[in-house]
């Protein structure tokens, strides 16, 4: 098993460029003269490569904070945000892009501010960091960085295996169980390859790893919580029309035992999820100003969305007995 996952991770391609979104957001926002972390994390909400290259910078020895910067406004702050849009718009190479690294960064944003919701009780409203984005919300937007590290690495695999080409056909089982059968390894843990390669933080890179199994994690500690709110998080985006495909590609019944169960991991409450699920439903964070002006801010309705199932009856499977501690209080979850 080594043997195999040794080979598929010296083939991945970890040094990808900005895209190309990325480096003419960066050059405008130089060229304003006006800069804040803000407007850099803005920029990287649609670039969790880029995202995940400034995250190791701020951690590398040089700047006397290695392994200690989650964060990825922190990380900004850390490097500077003038610092950051100069790397950003100075490549002269971009990354390709294509529909399924565009259908996972869509999945991981989305992912990113639900996470931030559960854990703080607020919507991420970018402006001025009103909300300030945490490690929460940095987790959420790395949590499927393997899967993309695939996409990069391996376009006409991924295109066919998730269903991007016209070579697809239709198969069962869940993503995960077909990257292994396609690779001998899956999305997370490739995303834990990456983590320990870019000296993420160890809580992050655990969180990465676990948020498909949470309880695999250790009992109690912070990164198990986190990966439970990160795993909460990305099913609810693919309930609420944000996944990789525009319907529930799991059966409902499974997903709500699944959400379920991190629910409870979480200590997040029945009310919690459905709330996130009727704000959901007045927002859409599809829209192209979600990075400038913070999702749900214009408070839209996402028509091109359809959930296969309602959502409020996203978490009434859940146990009542969950604990009821704020999540925005655990050290996982400070911002």
């Amino acid at each position: 098993m080594s043997g195999i996952i040794n080979r598929i991770t010296s083939r991945l391609s970890l040094r990808q460029p900005p895209a190309r979104e990325t480096s003419r957001a960066a050059t405008v926002a130089l060229d304003s003269g006006r800069i804040k972390a803000c407007d850099v994390v803005n920029i990287l909400w649609n670039d969790p490569m880029s995202a995940a290259t400034v995250l190791k910078r701020a951690n590398q020895s040089y700047y006397g904070m290695r392994g200690s910067v989650g964060s990825l406004l922190h990380a900004v702050e850390v490097l500077g945000p003038e610092s950051c849009l100069t790397m950003l718009s100075s490549s002269s190479e971009h990354a390709v892009e294509s529909p399924v690294s565009d259908a996972v960064i869509r999945h991981a944003r989305a992912t990113a501010f639900i996470s931030h919701r559960l854990a703080t009780g607020a919507w991420l409203t970018t402006e001025d960091c009103l909300s300030r984005p945490g490690l929460v919300a940095t987790a959420g937007l790395l949590h499927s960085i393997g899967r993309l590290a695939l996409c990069a690495s391996f376009p006409a695999e991924t295109e066919s295996l998730y269903g991007f080409s016209e070579l697809s056909f239709p198969v069962s089982g869940s993503k995960t169980e077909l990257e292994q059968l396609q690779f001998g390894i899956d999305y997370s843990e490739i995303g834990e390859f990456i983590g320990r390669k870019l000296h993420f933080p160890t809580e992050l890179t655990l969180c990465i790893k676990g948020h498909t199994t949470p309880s695999t994690l250790q009992k109690d500690s912070a990164g198990r919580r986190l990966a439970a709110i990160i795993g909460t998080a990305a099913l609810v985006a693919e309930k609420c029309g944000y996944g990789m495909e525009p319907q529930v590609s799991i059966p409902y019944e499974l997903q709500n035992e699944k959400i379920a169960l991190f629910q409870s991991e979480a200590a997040l409450q029945d009310d919690d999820i459905r709330r996130v699920c009727d704000e959901l439903n007045e927002m859409d964070l599809n829209k192209a100003d979600t990075a400038t002006t913070g999702p749900g801010i214009n408070g839209s309705k996402a028509e091109d969305r359809k959930p296969e199932q309602s959502l409020r009856s996203v978490g009434k499977s859940a146990s009542k007995e969950n604990s009821t501690t704020d999540p925005g209080t655990s050290p996982a979850t400070s911002i």
